[in-house]
């Protein structure tokens, strides 16, 4: 069903114009291309890697706020069948246009031409559980970027909690702050995630990649 977990919703010019700003100001973080090059060899051999804060430290406020405010707006769904604490959206504009926007570092770290197939935007309440996400095929490469809702979380100093990827090595836990980027083989990898402390909440954008000659039609 539709969130109602609190009566405030935006009206959609003031939706529209948050999506603007997130828009126009986003900005990959000075030296991230530096660190593709090593993050392609690890995931050519891992099938993962990270990029730490890949995003500049302006778009993640920008970005912060505007899935709060997606959250309030009453567009998301709630309490989907995979989890009673979960809001989600697929194909949020927002986020396929950040997936458009860095469809050339995915080509990097994958060593392959990839383009965009869908975007899945989740914001966890404690007690949440990840989401199940669309076809396999779908989702040849993938990229899962981290973002706190919760503006205290950037206060106190708050830990970054893991995503879990369950490789053939066995499960491996991703320590995700907010902004940090884990690029993984969406076919090949299961990802999953701890749940956020008593009073915490965050948001993670995942966007989702194919191979450019992949024949298919995107979801």
């Amino acid at each position: 069903m539709i969130s109602t977990d609190s009566p405030t919703h935006f009206p959609a010019e003031e939706v529209m114009s948050m999506q603007a700003s997130c828009i126009d100001s986003a900005q990959l973080r000075p030296g991230v291309m530096d660190l593709l090059e090593s993050c392609h060899e690890r995931f050519a051999r891992d099938g993962y890697c990270t990029v730490p804060s890949i995003l500049a430290a302006p778009d993640l406020s920008s970005l912060r706020q505007h899935h709060e405010s997606l959250r309030l707006s009453g567009r998301m769904y709630f309490g989907a069948v995979q989890s009673k604490r979960r809001w989600v959206l697929h194909n949020e504009e927002v986020a396929q246009l950040i997936q458009l926007a860095i469809v050339p570092i995915v080509s990097i770290v994958a060593g392959a031409e990839v383009k965009p197939s869908f975007t899945y935007t989740a914001i966890y309440d404690e007690g949440a559980d990840p989401p199940a996400q669309g076809n396999p095929e779908q989702r040849e490469y993938s990229v899962a970027l981290r973002l706190d809702t919760d503006s205290d979380a950037q206060l106190d100093g708050a830990r970054p909690h893991p995503l879990w990827l369950a490789t053939p090595a066995g499960a491996v836990p991703i320590d995700q702050a907010s902004g940090d980027a884990l690029f993984y083989r969406g076919r090949e990898l299961v990802r999953g995630s701890t749940t956020p402390p008593g009073g915490r909440r965050w948001a993670s954008v995942f966007l989702h990649y194919v191979s450019k000659d992949f024949p298919g039609s995107p979801l």
